[in-house]
């Protein structure tokens, strides 16, 4: 009796350490990822002055939303040097806003198609899908120098459909694989089934197909929206003048005569604020399409 009650308490007494040490390992992980967060936050309430104390801290001593102000093209406060000119940040919102919902839809207006037919028909076999993947593993910068000698040729350089055309091009190969996963995951016994009652193919894929994927949809296209939302490289490359997203914005916040760190964290809030939005309202989407079939090859 005594030597099954020592092997109890051993047993409580591990699963307190597993348990401990889960949590310990749990607040170290939401520390480290959680310190950008907090850091850009806070520090977009901070005065430009605050940024060179000998001794820094996280949060601001003398908050203020001078920073805020001051990015919108309000009246300066403190001693910043912003560098953008007044309604350059609204017209970076408008902007990167517009591209990313286009390249969203018009991304996912092909993958979602293009996924079925990988999933369902297989059109040349495992190397099809083998060559989409591949496209994910070239950096984009490979890409630069050919589009922009093709967009210039065209004519399309410093406009809205240079950055649709290339975004679509980075975002397509990645939202194809994800949603391929869950058209795989239907059992096609399910279709076959509906078909045999009179349902057409078309009518299988947007009745039957599309709504019991569309969790493996919403993970695509908060992807695709958060990857133009934060793209920079195509935007500083093809556009300047006409068209200016939130990125390009950002830049205008460092110069030579020094960072506006105040203004630029700001800024850096106000980019956040889409993505963290979407990613609340399609939580549930996204938890059950990164453990259900996401993942799937």
């Amino acid at each position: 009796m005594a030597k099954v009650i020592q092997t109890d308490e051993k047993r409580r007494s591990g699963r307190t350490i597993v348990r401990v040490i889960r949590y310990v390992a749990i607040v170290i992980i939401l520390a480290v990822f959680l310190f950008p967060v907090v850091f850009i936050f806070g520090g977009s309430f901070k005065t430009q002055s605050e940024f060179y104390d000998v001794a820094p801290s996280l949060f601001p001593k003398e908050p203020t939303l001078g920073n805020y102000i001051s990015a919108f093209g309000g009246e300066k406060t403190g001693t910043t040097t912003g560098f953008t000119a007044k309604g350059r940040l609204t017209k970076g919102i408008k902007d990167s806003l517009l591209i990313s919902v286009v390249v969203t839809m018009l991304t996912m207006a092909i993958a979602i198609p293009a996924s079925y037919s990988l999933a369902r028909y297989k059109p040349g076999g495992d190397q099809i899908s083998f060559f989409i993947l591949s496209i994910l593993f070239l950096p984009p910068v490979i890409g630069v120098l050919p589009l922009f000698f093709i967009f210039k040729t065209v004519g399309i350089l410093d406009t809205y459909w240079v950055l649709f055309i290339s975004h679509l091009f980075f975002d397509l190969p990645f939202c194809i694989w994800i949603t391929k996963g869950f058209f795989e995951d239907i059992p096609l016994e399910l279709e076959q089934a509906v078909m045999v009652d009179g349902f057409s193919r078309f009518r299988v894929f947007f009745k039957i197909a599309v709504p019991l994927a569309k969790s493996g949809i919403a993970v695509a296209s908060l992807f695709a929206f958060i990857f133009s939302w934060n793209e920079l490289m195509f935007s500083s490359i093809f556009t300047r003048s006409n068209v200016q997203t939130l990125p390009l914005v950002l830049q205008d916040y460092i110069g030579s005569a020094g960072i506006s760190w105040g203004e630029l964290l700001a800024v850096a809030s106000i980019a956040a604020i889409p993505g963290i939005l979407l990613a609340i309202f399609m939580q549930r989407y996204i938890v059950r399409g990164l453990t259900f079939g996401a993942v799937k090859g």
